[in-house]
């Protein structure tokens, strides 16, 4: 369980749409290695990776990987029925018949993850109580479950009402499908709280993923060394192990980005910054969440449209990454994303693609130098990246350095634009925050988005291009568990919450062995005003056992979210949660002590004023991170060069180096509250 500390080598393998990162740890110091994403065959890069990293011996691989994701959002996954109580078979396909569009008298929904032929019903009914008000019949299990398997399916999603309370109708029907080898998924066990159409798609998205997830970490199992332990990054920012992975495989639909979050909170905390909103540019998409302290957590997450109420890192993602392709539209603006060129072909500077990028237009304005791409390892084409965003600026009529600077324009408004969605709309203020930048293309935009957000300051933290496989290796194993009571608060439902508890424990002591002896056990309530139709979630200690002071802790969470309380209302008790965390052995990295580096390697010419206006070249020092150590500075305008990323200092910022090895740029004109 967690890292054990008697293994020679960890690594940390993200596998992105664009690029594979990789990072090991020895005891000693870390590694980085990086290299184009194998979409039509993920695991190939990922032995790649590790074998061009010299990491294949490594005694333990943590896993963070997109295969879920993409078989839900493709919909390639499994050929998936689904069976409910009866008169319930169009659960998945109403919803909450909520619009995606209200005031639009065309829309058009998606269809159902699982089309109406494959939703069955079953004669049974529970009550909110766990009463049983109509029994299932053996016979009738029996028999749906011979139809189910004559349609051919490869899973089944199983929710019947109210299962969370009585589960044993939901039993019964896993008994008589597995006589016929389908792979049955129970929403009693994955997800035993209520709202049945939460708990119904959860677990449809659960069962239709597994497929693709299961084969693929067999294929990495079997292609590791017997020796190497393997775990798997999930959505709620800690690792599992494969097991657990293939039990409940759309736990692993946002692992990646997890990953980034997770080592933006632990390497800020570090260097003693407690709020920050992490940036995550890759080369398809952009992440950013918002950290207080402690990295945020949500039970309300949706991915692809559907929702998905495990605990998840509360991610916003648009696509705005450094492939995504720049057009103009039937209108004559200028659009960028969110349809990405990907790792194949790539941007036009990669010497495939033909379509103008984010990154073809960084390479136009000199902002990514051709002969220092991933140390040198990988060849930029600069010629057709001027190609590409020539074609873009004749359209627009514009010159080649203006239709470059646009596309980098528009990037940044679509950026700029999710940040407000996690902090401003959440009545936060992002100038009260540290901007930490990563992914591969972060630190090439992240001065200019903090001008744009107001911010005064920037962390972009050691090896950015490749940090969320970093923050695998510093991510804690964690398990969550929950259980759904609904009860008026008082010291009656604080008993049966202590019972639940109880019980959650044991069932994590029995999943993990003998290494739950390691775990902290973090126990929560979802608790709400009585009649409203959401939660909140409380943490609990030792001493918050009590009713008043659970009170006080709800109330003072929901005036900070709701900005208003309602003192003397009744409380109710909706679920226990239970979390079970074995913390990471991994350091977070040191910095080397100044050497006098810092010093300018050469000199290039890159095109600022993106932001502020008045485009301009100027001429930029270069300085090669692996030079700088702790206490070493420098001022803008200069390109900060290293493997895996580029990160560009505009003028009117300066740079230090702290003692985790982060750079902290500083904005030093205008005022950090310019909006």
């Amino acid at each position: 369980m967690g890292m054990d500390k008697g293994a020679r080598m960890f690594a940390g393998v993200d596998i992105g749409g664009t690029f594979t990162d990789l990072v090991s740890w020895d005891g000693e110091r870390l590694r980085i290695h990086k290299l184009p994403s194998t979409p039509s065959s993920p695991e190939r890069a990922f032995f790649d990776g590790l074998e061009g990293g010299g990491m294949l011996d490594s005694g333990h691989v943590v896993h963070g990987s997109t295969v879920a994701v993409n078989a839900l959002l493709e919909r390639k996954g499994a050929r998936t029925a689904f069976i409910t109580t009866a008169g319930f078979e169009d659960m998945l396909a109403i919803g909450r018949q909520v619009r995606p569009r209200l005031y639009d008298l065309m829309v058009e929904k998606d269809p159902p993850l699982i089309p109406a032929e494959l939703c069955f019903g079953a004669r049974e009914r529970t009550g909110p109580g766990g009463e049983v008000l109509v029994p299932l019949d053996p016979d009738h299990a029996r028999e749906l479950a011979d139809l189910v398997a004559r349609r051919g399916v490869e899973a089944v999603a199983v929710c019947l009402l109210f299962s969370f309370a009585r589960p044993e109708h939901e039993r019964m029907l896993a008994r008589e499908l597995a006589r016929h080898g389908v792979r049955v998924h129970l929403s009693s066990r994955i997800l035993p709280e209520y709202r049945e159409y939460e708990r119904a798609c959860t677990v449809a998205v659960n069962a239709y993923v597994s497929r693709a997830v299961e084969g693929y970490l067999s294929r990495l199992r079997e292609g590791l060394p017997r020796r190497t332990a393997l775990e798997v990054m999930h959505s709620g920012g800690g690792t599992m192990s494969v097991a657990e992975a293939v039990e409940i495989p759309a736990r692993t639909l946002m692992s990646g980005p997890a990953g980034g979050v997770v080592a933006s909170a632990r390497v800020a905390r570090a260097s003693g910054h407690a709020g920050i909103i992490s940036y995550d540019m890759g080369g398809t998409s952009t992440d950013v969440s918002l950290v207080s302290g402690s990295v945020a957590l949500t039970s309300e997450g949706e991915v692809g449209g559907f929702p998905v109420r495990f605990p998840m890192v509360d991610i916003h993602s648009i696509g705005a990454g450094g492939g995504s392709i720049a057009r103009v539209d039937a209108g004559g603006a200028l659009k960028v994303g969110p349809e990405s060129a990907g790792a194949d072909p790539g941007p036009a500077c990669y010497g495939k693609g033909i379509l103008p990028t984010v990154t073809d237009a960084n390479v136009v304005l000199g902002r990514l130098l051709e002969d220092d791409f991933l140390g040198g390892r990988m060849r930029l084409y600069p010629d057709r990246a001027r190609e590409a965003v020539s074609g873009l600026a004749r359209e627009l009529g514009w010159g080649l350095r203006e239709a470059a600077a646009g596309v980098l324009a528009v990037a940044l408004a679509h950026m700029a634009s999710a940040v407000r969605v996690i902090s401003v709309e959440k009545g936060h203020d992002p100038a009260d925050y540290l901007l930490v930048a990563f992914g591969g293309a972060g630190p090439m935009h992240c001065c200019e988005l903090a001008e744009l957000m107001a911010m005064g300051s920037v962390l972009v933290p050691p090896c950015p291009g490749t940090f969320s496989a970093l923050g695998l290796l510093l991510a804690d194993r964690v398990r969550d568990a929950s259980r759904t009571l609904m009860l008026p608060l008082g010291d009656g439902a604080l008993r049966e919450a202590a019972d639940a508890l109880e019980e959650l424990r044991g069932e994590i002591a029995a999943a993990w062995g003998s290494g739950a002896r390691e775990a902290v056990f973090e126990p929560a309530l979802d608790m709400r005003y009585r009649g409203q139709s959401y939660e909140l979630t409380v943490g609990l200690s030792q001493s918050g056992w009590r009713v008043d002071r659970l009170r006080e802790s709800f109330e003072a969470a929901h005036l900070d979210r709701y900005g208003y309380r309602l003192d003397g209302a009744s409380l109710e008790l909706v679920n226990v949660r239970l979390r079970a965390r074995v913390p990471s052995t991994v350091p977070v990295p040191g910095s080397d002590p100044s050497r006098g580096a810092g010093r300018a390697s050469g000199v290039a010419r890159a095109v600022f004023g993106v932001v502020r206006g008045g485009l301009r070249e100027e001429r930029c020092a270069l300085i090669q991170r692996g030079d700088l150590g702790k206490g070493d500075s420098f001022s803008g305008p200069c390109l900060i060069l290293e493997e895996d990323a580029t990160t560009v200092v505009p003028p009117g910022w300066r740079g230090e180096v702290d003692a985790r090895a982060n750079i902290l740029l500083l904005r030093t004109d205008h005022g950090s509250r310019e909006r």
